[in-house]
């Protein structure tokens, strides 16, 4: 059987080859051999290159072997084959693919487009005249060479995309060379915004001819493309318009054209894969209506073939890139944590007992201060006193007024004293967590404050039971000092609202949980907000309203020792309210 076979193919009136993927003739029948020149078997075990021409090289590596891998076939393809005398003979060539073991190989039959001319020659010579023939070879021979040169453009245009990895340049180099190969007015490619269910998208890539205009960076967002064409172009649906005034379209949709001033356009879906609409190729004439030639919408075709494999390209050389640099973000971090724990256990007592040692001088130091700038700061107060109270009756007004200046800024100065003492030990004190009621404290505090005030009209709003587990005294502190400024910053207006609670229109975590204390007080500037929690940082002068500018720097240390975070909001005259963090209970 496996004889008769090759001696039909042998006989048969046109060329049979088998090749496969790599490149490798394996079975070449007697009419091929007969054509090209070749005595028997003597093509096989060769390459293809060595019957192929340049430009039919370039065509079959571009264009035939592409396109005969991904649908499995090719029908009525022409180029060239090269004789063994070195003579071109143009072929109609028909191929499919087929596996063999583990492999595939590529049969071909070539019938000589020359025989066939001539057969076609004879026929019309028996029906026409002699000019009728050869005006009709004459059109042959223009089609032909005409699907030649646009074979050999096609393999430029897929050359010249394949050249870059860079999408962006991929399109553009697209849109450029289709735009001048068919003398279009615009070309621009739609990409669909991705997890829109192709309800969105814009163009972002388009050539365009003088006078038209971009629409390049423009969204788009349509509902009904999604419900009537989405599956259309996922099956390779091809839009064919060549008059937008004389279509079967709908008013709306003329409408959406006319708005980019479209007349005709072809619009090419561009798949990623096989099963995902990436976008779409559109193909915009504005100036006036246009007939389009089937050559054209096949090119279309084609290079929208290749745009598809670019993208699918671009999107993997994208993840691996991402994968590459996040695999290299994880191994500097896991090198820079090696280096972290590669440290001695000397190194480590070292530190340790440097930081005893400072915090030996912290302790001296505050003993210093605590006593030894006190004392001179007593002695100028008292001694102040003693002159006003004894010579009192020998100053002026001005003198008078000189002392009393003295004893404030001396009061002042130990307050400044108190609350820096204040930040030093809570920055080093030990932490003793526990359930702590937020709400009672705030009660209580504001409790002692208004006894302090008694003519103050202040309306005070506690959410009850705000529980949180932190140091007691610490969050005392913090409250403390909210609602001490909240008192303070509320006292020029006649009533105060103060507030306490917390802030349920902030996304609030598993892990931490916000709080606020809000004031319709003076306010504040956000522009110098920066500046509310550095040491010694006062938005106000003191005549306006007291203070040593430490409160709000003493409020940040304990909420950051507690794994939190403070910030604040106001504006002038209207108020402020500052919000805090602290861990949720574990």
């Amino acid at each position: 059987m496996s004889q008769q076979i090759e001696e039909l193919l042998n006989k048969a009136p046109c060329g049979f080859l088998s090749f496969t993927d790599d490149g490798l003739i394996v079975l070449a029948n007697f009419t091929l051999l007969q054509l090209l020149g070749y005595e028997s078997d003597s093509l096989v075990g060769k390459r293809l290159e060595i019957i192929l021409p340049i430009a039919s090289r370039i065509f079959y590596q571009t264009h035939f072997f592409p396109l005969l891998k991904l649908y499995g076939k090719v029908e009525e393809i022409y180029f060239s084959l090269r004789a063994k005398d070195g003579n071109d003979i143009p072929m109609l060539i028909n191929a499919s693919r087929r596996s063999q073991r583990e492999d595939f190989v590529n049969d071909c039959i070539f019938i000589p487009i020359r025989q066939r001319i001539q057969y076609e020659d004879e026929i019309l010579k028996a029906k026409k005249a002699a000019e009728a023939a050869t005006l009709a070879q004459k059109q042959a021979e223009i089609a032909l060479r005409s699907q030649y040169d646009r074979a050999i453009l096609i393999g430029e245009i897929t050359h010249r995309i394949r050249q870059s990895l860079d999408l962006v340049k991929t399109l553009e180099i697209a849109t450029l060379e289709i735009r001048k190969s068919i003398q279009v007015e615009r070309v621009c490619i739609y990409k669909f915004t991705p997890d829109s269910n192709f309800n969105d998208g814009e163009f972002v890539s388009e050539s365009i001819a003088d006078n038209i205009d971009s629409i390049l960076d423009i969204k788009i967002g349509d509902h009904i493309f999604a419900e009537k064409y989405a599956d259309l172009y996922l099956n390779g649906r091809i839009q064919i318009i060549e008059d937008t005034k004389n279509s079967q379209l709908s008013e709306c949709h003329t409408d959406f054209l006319h708005q980019f001033q479209i007349q005709a356009n072809l619009v090419v879906p561009l798949l990623e894969g096989e099963g995902f609409l990436w976008g779409l190729l559109c193909i915009h004439q504005c100036s006036a209506p246009r007939q389009w030639q089937e050559i054209e919408i096949e090119f279309i075709q084609q290079i929208a073939n290749q745009l598809a494999i670019a993208i699918q390209q671009a999107n993997l050389v994208e993840q691996l890139q991402s994968e590459l640099a996040e695999r290299q973000r994880t191994e500097d971090r896991l090198i820079e944590s090696n280096a972290q724990l590669s440290m001695s256990n000397l190194e480590l007592r070292k530190t340790s007992a440097q930081l005893e040692a400072s915090n030996q001088e912290l302790e001296s130091f505050s003993y210093s201060v605590s006593h030894d700038l006190r004392a001179p700061l007593r002695a100028i107060n008292g001694f102040s006193q003693i002159l006003l109270e004894d010579y009192g009756d020998r100053f002026d007004d001005d003198c008078k007024d000189y002392f009393s200046r003295i004893q404030r800024n001396v009061n002042r100065m130990g307050t400044l004293i108190d609350d820096l003492l204040l930040l030093s030990r809570i920055s080093r004190s030990e932490m003793r967590y526990d359930k702590v009621n937020l709400s009672e404290l705030v009660q209580e505090i504001s409790g002692d404050i208004q006894a302090l005030q008694p003519e103050r009209i202040v309306d005070l709003s506690v959410v009850p039971e705000v529980f949180v587990y932190a140091d007691r005294n610490l969050m005392r502190v913090v409250l403390e000092n909210l609602l001490q400024n909240a008192w303070k910053f509320t006292s020029r207006h006649p009533t105060a609202q103060i507030s306490f609670g917390i802030a349920q229109n902030l996304d609030q975590t598993l892990a931490q949980t916000t709080y606020f204390m809000h004031d319709d007080g003076a306010g504040f500037n956000m522009e110098q907000s920066s500046k509310l929690f550095g040491v010694f940082q006062r938005l106000h002068s003191t005549s306006e309203f007291p203070g040593t500018g430490i409160g709000l720097a003493t409020v940040q240390r304990i909420i950051h020792r507690h794994g939190g975070k403070i910030w604040a909001e106001g504006l002038i005259e209207q108020g402020a309210t500052f919000y805090f963090t602290l861990p949720n209970p574990p």
